[in-house]
C-alpha cells in the first residue's frame, strides 16, 4: 500500500503544479470590473439629512430618493426599517448605467446602545429589483436620530 501511495502523491503534485502563472499582471486584482461577468465591484458613500433626497458618492454617484417604514423593534437595542432606494445615477465607475435609474429594496438595522442616542449605529442590506440585470450591496455608518443625517458607507456589486 505505501509503495503505491507514494508514486501517486508525485504524480498529484506534477499535474497540480503544470499550469503555475509566471507573471503578475494575471494576478492582479481589477476593482471596477468583477471578472469577465461584466459585473462591477463599488463602494462609495450614502448621505442625507432630514427627509430625501440622498446623495450618492463613489464608485457610483447619484442622486436617490429613499421610501422607509416605520421603525419595528426588534429586540434590545435594535429596531429594523424596510424600504425602497431610487437611485438616478449621473456618474462613477459603471458607465453603462449612467443617466439610468435602479431601484433597490433593502433593510436598515438601527443599534442605539444605552447612553449613545441620538446617534445610533446601522447596517443595511440591499438588494436589486429593477433597472439593471442584478446587484446587491451592504452599508454601515450612523444616524442622528434629533437631526435624521445618515451616513452609510456602502459595497456591493452591479450588473448592468
Amino acid at each position: 500500500m505505501k509503495k503505491l501511495l507514494i508514486p501517486l502523491v508525485c504524480v498529484g503534485l506534477a499535474v497540480g503544479c503544470g499550469d503555475v502563472p509566471t507573471g503578475t499582471d494575471e494576478l492582479a486584482p481589477n476593482f471596477g470590473v468583477a471578472g469577465k461577468s461584466g459585473c462591477y465591484t463599488v463602494s462609495g458613500v450614502l448621505e442625507f439629512v432630514g427627509s430625501p433626497p440622498a446623495t450618492i458618492s463613489g464608485d457610483v454617484e447619484a442622486n436617490a430618493e429613499i421610501v422607509i417604514s416605520t421603525p419595528v423593534h426588534v429586540g434590545g437595542v435594535v429596531w429594523s426599517r424596510y424600504g425602497k432606494q431610487t437611485w438616478k445615477i449621473t456618474g462613477g465607475i459603471v458607465t453603462p448605467l449612467i443617466g439610468k435609474t435602479v431601484v433597490w429594496e433593502y433593510e436598515f438595522l438601527s443599534i442605539w446602545p444605552i447612553g449613545q442616542f441620538p446617534v445610533g449605529t446601522t447596517k443595511s442590506t440591499a438588494r436589486l429589483v429593477e433597472g439593471a440585470q442584478r446587484g446587491s450591496f451592504t452599508a454601515h455608518g450612523t444616524y442622528n436620530a434629533f437631526t435624521a443625517q445618515a451616513r452609510q458607507e456602502y459595497h456591493g456589486v452591479i450588473c448592468p
